[in-house]
Order: C-alpha cells, then structure tokens, then sequence
C-alpha cells in the first residue's frame, strides 16, 4: 500500500480574526441523513489565553485549503496541564435544529416550498435556497470537478401547516422537504441550505480496492472493510394509504401508493436483485389466501395521516422503501489518508466510489453515505467511509 501525505487541518475563527492549523488530533465526521456534520480538534493554542473563550464561536474548517464544514465550537475540555483544547462542534445547521420555530409560524395552501423555508429559517440567517446544487458542495469538499446529469426538482405547493409546541425549525422543515422526496443539507455558505437528493447520475471518483491475489495487491488501499447484508426489514409488498380510509381504498381523494418489490427487482443490477428475484412472492396474499412457505412474504403498512397530496403518499412509501433497502449492503472501510491517490478527490459524501474487495465479495460502484476524515499522532490520517447501493436509496421525485 502506497504511503499516504499527512493532511493538514486549518481553523478559521472569523469573529476572533485567528487562524489555527496545531493540533494533536482532530477529525470530521459528516452524514448525509445525520442533521448536522459534527467536528473536534485537540488544539494547541500559542497561548494559555488563546485557549479560553472558544465556547459558541464560529469557525470553518478545511484539509489542505479545502473547505469542508461551517461549524460553531458547541464545547470545550481543558486537561490538567492546560496545554490543549479540546473541541467540539456542529456545522452551522445545528442552529436550526437547536432553536425551536417560532409559534407564528404559519404556511397557508399554496405557499412554495422554498419560501415556506425561508420564513421558518430566517431568524437564524438563512437567506437562500438552493435547488439539487449540493452536488457542488461535494465538488468544494473533494476539491475536483464532477461529471453529473443537470437535474431539476418538481416544484408544487404546500398545503397548510405550522409547526408543533417545541418542534425545532429544522425538524419542521425537514418535515415539509421529505413531502418532496429529498432532504435538507448544508451549502458553502451559512446564509444558504440546498434542497436535495442522492445524486446517482455522476461517476465514480475513488477507487477501493481489496485483492486477495498477491500478484495484485500492490494496488489495495483498504486498510480493513466490512460488508454487512441485512434483509430483516425487507418487505414484499407495500401498501401506504391516507387518513381516515380503510386499508387499501381511497380516503380523500387519494388513491393508495402500491409497490411490488418482486416487480422493482427487474430494473436492479447488483446481487440485491438476484437475490430478491431468488426468494420473494410477487403479490399481496391477503388473509384468505395461502401463503407460500418457502418464498418471502411480508406486508409493510402505513396509514399516513399527514399525507395532503397524491405524491406525499408515493414519496413517503419510497422513503420507507429506502430506509429498508439500504440496509441489504453497508459496506464500511477504513483507508490512509484522506484522499484517493490517483484522483487527489478528499473523501465526500453524496458521491461515488468504485469498490472492488474479493475479501467481502463486493464489486460494484457504491455511493458515500457517511465520511469521517481523522488525523492523530499515532495513527497519522486516516478516512472512516460508510457506502450503500445508489439502486438501493432512492427517495427523489426526479428518479433518485
């Protein structure tokens, strides 16, 4: 395995006009369905006074000049010696989760999506609304360019709502962005938050390589992986409907969301398909009818009570569809470094590596859905990854 350069961390606190880059260890951990990318350093501050009144102020992170995390210091550790800081923080989105909506809050029929966002987020400084662009965040955070498919979100209005005693701004947000099949992520900027999606059109950037063949395994850069298959909560059939009717009919005008996952099958490229293809019954098997001993049959049903709209019932059984599906293959890896050797693309979520690991039989290109860059003493730099079947995640109303 080819040696790895150390990464360097570089702190910017604005508001106190400093810029750190010593630190023991640190690292950055960011999520694509986690609210918030959390952070710590060890720093080693010129100073004993430097060290003291960190506490909430804001700070960017980035590896090698690149950004990677708007963040705020949440909490600070000092040790007996008071030689090193230790720091904790979240990206600038922890503002939103952690101040609740304020009870005027009110979105009437017919009120964009967007705008309906800006008047919940605007007392904590959000401005702007981005459209399906967080792809160029991952472009900012790996530091290349990235081949990808133009894509555009189906708008449509909101019905009413308004937000529960208590709830946080971006739990009543995130409310309204999964009625429109995607999920609120952070921007290069912390007046702005991207309405998004998984981007599964664009092409791979990393390579993993795992070979068990010695005359090829100068070329492996997984330093230990694990694939785990997990078909526990995989359902059959899935039957979602409005509130107020009977399973199975119309309430309110909309008809239930119906998926046959025997169906979905077919259009599956990976071993997931194969195996579904293998084992499952292909219809619903109601009460009166028998069931077939050897094959899968499981119902997943849901009543959605806050459904206002034909496609909030079909995006929320797609949600829950991918919530399962997911699980069929998390493949986690450790590699060295933070970045692929042969690209120089630092390590991102919401993009697309190509995996190739004879240990767990995993051959296919897999998408990033959790990152952590590290950097200790002991251990130099190193990148945690979590990845997932792009087939097997999809919660957009534009395919994804």
């Amino acid at each position: 395995m080819a040696a790895q350069p150390e990464s360097q961390l570089t702190v910017r606190f604005n508001l106190l006009g400093r810029t750190e880059n010593r630190f023991k260890s640190w690292s950055i951990d960011s999520a694509y369905l986690v609210s918030t990318d959390g952070f710590s350093f060890d720093l080693l501050p010129a100073s004993r006074d430097e060290g003291f009144g960190l506490e909430l102020q804001p700070c960017d992170l980035m590896v090698d000049g690149v950004s990677q995390l708007l963040g705020r210091i949440d909490k600070t550790r000092i040790g007996h010696d008071g030689g090193a800081v230790s720091c904790e923080g979240r990206d600038y989105l922890s503002d939103l989760v952690e101040c609740n909506a304020d009870p005027n809050v009110k979105i009437s029929a017919n009120t964009l999506l967007d705008d309906a966002l800006l008047l919940a987020m605007g007392p904590c400084g959000i401005s702007e609304i981005t459209d399906f662009e967080n792809i160029l965040f991952s472009e900012v955070r790996t530091g290349v360019s990235i081949k990808r498919t133009k894509r555009q979100r189906k708008k449509r209005p909101l019905e009413e709502y308004k937000p529960r005693p208590g709830e946080g701004i971006f739990e009543f947000c995130n409310r309204l962005v999964a009625r429109h099949g995607a999920t609120i992520q952070p921007s290069s900027s912390r007046t702005e938050i991207v309405i998004d999606s998984p981007d599964y059109t664009q092409g791979a950037i990393y390579s993993l390589n795992r070979s068990d063949d010695p005359n090829a395994s100068g070329s492996n850069n997984i330093v230990s992986a694990t694939a785990e298959r997990d078909y526990s909560r995989f359902p059959t059939y899935v039957l979602f409907t409005g509130n107020g009717g009977q399973a199975g009919q119309q309430s309110g005008g909309l008809k239930p969301a119906l998926f046959k996952m025997l169906e979905l099958s077919e259009a599956f490229n990976s071993e997931m398909g194969e195996i579904m293809q293998r084992a499952l019954t292909g219809d619903r098997i109601k009460p009166a009818d028998p069931g077939f001993p050897a094959l899968l049959y499981r119902m997943l049903y849901h009543r959605d009570k806050e459904a206002r709209a034909q496609e909030d019932l079909e995006l929320g059984a797609r949600r829950a569809i991918a919530e399962r599906l997911k699980d069929t293959l998390a493949y986690t890896c450790t590699v060295k470094g933070h970045a692929d050797p042969a690209t120089g693309a630092i390590y991102s979520v919401n993009t697309v590596a190509s995996v190739n690991d004879d240990v767990t039989g995993v051959h296919e290109p897999l998408w990033i859905s959790r990152r952590t860059l590290r950097y200790s003493e002991s251990e130099g730099a190193m990148t945690d990854l979590e990845l997932w079947r792009p087939e097997s995640f999809q919660i957009g109303d534009d395919g994804h």
